[in-house]
């Protein structure tokens, strides 16, 4: 069972009509400025992959056609850099939140073919941490905990008490050891900022445990990859859909993954394997094609067969999510939101299949009205 259904949300945003969206601005509502300023060209770019999340909108109506001019003055409180931004998006007076960031860059742009507006982009925290450079040394034992200790700085801290971030979950890595102590004395293993930022830290964490990174309206997430296997919704063609992609590509995958380290106490080779077994096709020629194929890791830091179980089953999912990708434009919903399964339902075999959203677009154009652009990914044939 799903937990969103289409009909469900028509009726709770009163057949789609009248799209809108809420920009707040250090707590300040833009729609209830007194200059008549406008706001149009809302997009959200969502995602669970390591780049921050973005949005960005157009403010007209700033600027004086008489005097040539940028009113400063009357726009200044909704434009200053480092202010917080929350966005709400549906419709008629029925909203959701869909992104919490801070304003990171304004453009001010005159064109031929349009009046003159500011163009205002915000970020997510993934911005903040991305400045600054460290070489330290974490005296916690594993990944996860130090994500955490970086995480639950002063200056995040701060971000939380002004909205920017909502929550923080952060979930051990497999080289966490319950009861080991919080500290370790240097050595071969110590865990160390080497010239980074935390944003790399974080990212480098992220990418040895095949761990997710990303922020959903405010709470930030360090986790394992798609941990959640409930189906968010269903669509279809009766579903709002407007276009839909599907492909499958058996280009890069392999039948087994290898990953080999060495036990240097011990002297002893540590060696895992795991196979790709999931249904790829309707027929038995592409596993022919992928039979006695292998990928061989070699990672140095593992330095036990339990984290070499965790490495080669990370590297199997990774692997086997390259075979299904989904892109779809539908009708602006704001439920859909990255880091959770869809299915794709009535189109025929192979087509329909359960995918997982890695990329969410929010957009509410003069244009096109208020849509929703997802892309997902699947790791087998549904059956």
């Amino acid at each position: 069972m799903a937990e969103f259904e289409y009909k469900n949300l028509k009726e709770k945003y009163r057949d789609f009509s009248i799209p809108m969206a809420i920009v707040k601005i250090n707590g300040n509502n833009f729609s209830e400025n007194k200059y008549k300023l406008a706001l149009t060209d809302v997009a959200i770019e969502l995602t669970t992959g390591f780049e921050a999340a973005i949005a960005s909108f157009r403010i007209y109506n700033a600027f004086d056609e008489n005097k040539s001019i940028y009113e400063f003055e009357k726009v200044k409180q909704y434009i200053l850099l480092g202010s917080s931004v929350v966005i709400c998006m549906g419709y008629c007076d029925v909203f959701e939140p869909v992104f919490c960031g801070y304003i990171a860059r304004i453009h001010f742009i005159s064109e031929a073919t349009d009046a003159p507006y500011i163009m205002v982009t915000a970020m997510d925290v993934k911005g903040i941490m991305m400045s600054g450079s460290y070489a330290k040394q974490i005296k916690v034992k594993s990944y996860g905990e130090a994500v955490k200790e970086i995480l639950h700085k002063t200056a995040y801290q701060k971000l939380k008490e002004a909205g920017v971030i909502t929550e923080i979950q952060v979930e051990n890595t497999p080289d966490f050891k319950a009861g080991g102590g919080t500290e370790r004395k240097e050595s071969a293993e110590t865990i160390e900022m080497v010239k980074e930022s935390d944003y790399e830290f974080v990212v480098k964490a992220a990418k040895k445990f095949q761990y997710e990174f990303f922020t959903d309206v405010g709470t930030v997430y360090f986790r394992k990859a798609k941990p959640d296997a409930s189906i968010l919704m269903e669509l279809s063609a009766a579903t709002g859909m407007h276009s839909m992609d599907v492909e499958y590509d058996i280009t890069g995958l392999v039948q087994q993954i290898e990953v080999r380290s060495t036990n240097v106490d011990k002297a002893k080779v540590i060696r895992v394997t795991k196979k790709y077994q999931d249904k790829i096709s309707k027929g038995k020629y592409a596993k022919a094609l992928l039979a006695r194929s292998e990928k061989l890791y070699m990672d140095t830091t593992v330095s036990s067969k339990e984290m070499a179980e965790h490495r080669a089953d990370a590297l199997l999912g990774s692997m086997a999510y390259r075979f299904g990708s989904l892109r779809c434009e539908l009708i602006g919903l704001p439920e859909l939101v990255p880091g959770r399964f869809i299915e794709l339902a009535k189109w025929g075999q192979a087509v329909s299949n359960t995918f997982y959203l890695t990329k969410v677009r929010h957009v509410l154009s003069k244009q096109k009205g208020f849509y929703t652009e997802l892309e997902g990914v699947a790791r087998k044939l549904k059956g």
